[in-house]
């Protein structure tokens, strides 16, 4: 009988002990982005900072918060051998703008307005596609004042950048905590 309450007290001990020292702000997955290119799910790896944005803004500027991430894909078409390209996904949020909504874009990237971009290229060449986006949406579905963190969905068409053919649908979700 000792033993099963000496059982019981362990595993009760055990399973209401938590970690006092854990962030807020860790994200709980490894992958803050995932994405569906073309009906292909992926999660995408963090560029840099893990589960944190650049407040650099990157090649949006120090006026937004980016959240990238890659992927390194082999494909193989009819055309080509089997090739490594690396498909980078990034969402440009104002920082005068972090809120809770829809927040529509068209292919001219406004002032202190969102945009997401795809790029697609090849690791051994370099000779990957060249993608400008048509359209889309970033919706942010929360956002914490206190803890810095967003998360929401996304979807964006891409075309050639000459004509308006479609060449890619683009959309996911992300879990980021926006850095200072």
């Amino acid at each position: 009988m000792k033993k099963i309450f000496l059982l019981f007290l362990v595993t009760t001990f055990a399973v209401s002990c938590s970690d006092e020292n854990a962030s807020s702000n860790e994200n709980p997955t490894t992958f803050p982005m995932s994405a569906s290119i073309d009906s292909q799910s992926f999660p995408m790896e963090p560029e840099a900072g893990g589960n944190f944005s650049d407040a650099t803004g990157g090649i949006y500027g120090s006026e937004y918060h980016l959240l990238e991430g890659y992927r390194m894909q082999s494909i193989a078409t009819a055309k080509t051998t089997l090739k490594d390209y690396k498909y980078y996904i990034r969402l440009a949020i104002p920082k005068i703008d972090v809120s809770v909504g829809t927040h529509t874009f068209t292919n001219t990237h406004i002032p202190n307005g969102y945009f997401a971009d795809l790029d697609i290229a090849a690791v051994v060449d370099d000779n990957g596609e060249n993608e400008a986006t048509f359209n889309g949406k970033i919706i942010v579905n929360s956002y914490d004042v206190a803890t810095q963190r967003v998360k929401g969905t996304f979807e964006f068409k891409t075309n050639n950048g000459v004509t308006a053919t479609q060449t890619h649908v683009v959309s996911g979700t992300f879990n980021y905590v926006l850095a200072d």
